[in-house]
């Protein structure tokens, strides 16, 4: 099949999305199909003859997105002779609006991935105000825009019951994203650069390193999850014969919480315990992982938890708040220690970073990984791509080019 992907974002940046919509490339490709995506341009975007780069302006309240900008003709052009078969959209808005235009215009099928659960960023508009009003549009919208395809992936089943409560009716599939584990495996960074990386980042040798590493958001729960670690270093468990003093805590990430967390670190007088790596590279993320004791989390706005995995693969064990999107994916004192109150925190950190515990937590973290292939992705996808075309029936289409 010609495959067209729509995403606002894709590599080099390194979120959810954009590693989904870079993995499921790689997936297809590898099954023989054609692909290519549509995507922002980036200034650190390397040159790559199937990847389209719309221009594009960044947000300024959310400056690591950008949001697509009317185009020339060359690239319309280029959509309408392609001869796509189907069209996957990955946005629900900017480049996505231009993918779903092309579907209806092209009447070829359209497949969507609803990536982001948007009632955890309403805040970014309303600032506080009009928020049930915000969110109940959030609804109406996410409604609207379902209900112009043919097929909805959804990446957990949390995302499927929020969809079918909004009132989505068009088929949903769940599917998670899979993992290129042999990326994140240990062997591809040898000890020597993960002893280089260490230096640099100012982590002494017998350190045990506690890593976040995500959008650095409020949505994301990190000033709690700072709090959770001020707390921890504070706090003497004399059982412990003073070990907690050996620990740091790495954040990596950069976003619109990034100044408040610094101020944070001060103002608990842990800002020297608390080290700030800012955004990093996207080839470079498996050393972080691959460098770390524990990786943690308190958001509960993921809609899968891609970084959970990805952690898992590079032989990092997980300790996180309880989500639903980790159900059938992750299983609390298996493959992940997941709690559901901060009062567990400390006790569990400790877990993973002192006993044998964290062997049995790895052992079967790696089986969950091993359930999420990229070869299993992509032919999961490539079952709903066969059911789309099977089931298609084109929709009137009254918009006279496919780009505004």
């Amino acid at each position: 099949m010609k495959i067209a992907l729509f995403t606002d974002t894709y590599a080099p940046q390194a979120n959810g999305v954009a590693v989904s919509v870079h993995t499921l490339r790689g997936g297809l490709l590898a099954r023989g199909h054609e692909v290519t995506v549509f995507a922002t341009t980036h200034p650190d975007a390397p040159e790559d003859d199937d990847v389209v780069r719309l221009p594009s302006l960044a947000i300024k309240r959310i400056p690591t997105h950008r949001f697509a900008t009317p185009i020339d003709l060359s690239v319309e052009q280029r959509i309408r002779g392609a001869g796509f078969d189907l069209i996957h959209t990955h946005t629900e808005f900017s480049v996505g609006q231009f993918g779903f235009r092309a579907a209806a215009q092209l009447k070829i099928p359209h497949v969507h991935t609803y990536h982001t659960i948007y009632e955890d960023y309403t805040w970014y508009v309303t600032h506080g105000h009009a928020e049930k009003q915000a969110r109940k549009l959030v609804t109406l919208a996410s409604k609207y825009i379902c209900g112009r395809c043919d097929c909805i992936v959804a990446p957990s089943d949390k995302t499927l019951t929020m969809l079918r409560d909004y009132g989505v009716s068009a088929p949903i599939h769940v599917v998670p994203t899979g993992i290129d584990s042999a990326r994140f495996s240990r062997t591809c960074a040898g000890g020597q650069a993960l002893a280089t990386l260490r230096r640099t980042l100012g982590i002494a040798p017998q350190a045990k390193v506690v890593l976040a590493l995500c959008r650095i958001a409020y949505e994301k729960n990190v000033v709690k999850l700072l709090d959770g670690m001020a707390d921890y270093f504070t706090v003497t468990d004399a059982a412990l014969d003073g070990r907690r003093r050996d620990v740091v805590f790495l954040v990596v990430g950069d976003g619109p919480a990034l100044a408040d967390l610094r101020r944070q670190a001060v103002q608990r007088g842990v800002a020297d315990r608390v080290i700030f790596a800012g955004e990093v590279p996207w080839e470079d993320v498996p050393q972080y992982y691959q460098t770390s004791d524990v990786f943690v989390s308190m958001s509960e706005s993921e809609t899968q938890g891609l970084t959970y995995i990805e952690s898992l693969a590079a032989g990092c064990p997980v300790l996180a708040r309880y989500n639903e999107c980790f159900d059938g994916i992750l299983a609390d004192g298996v493959s992940a220690s997941l709690f559901k109150g901060a009062e567990e925190f400390p006790a569990r950190l400790d877990e993973l970073l002192f006993t044998d515990r964290r062997e049995s937590y790895l052992e079967q973290g790696r089986a969950a990984v091993r359930a999420l292939s990229v070869e299993t992705f992509a032919r999961r996808i490539e079952d709903i791509y066969a059911e789309a075309c099977a089931s298609y029936v084109p929709r009137p289409s009254t918009l006279r080019r496919v780009f505004l």
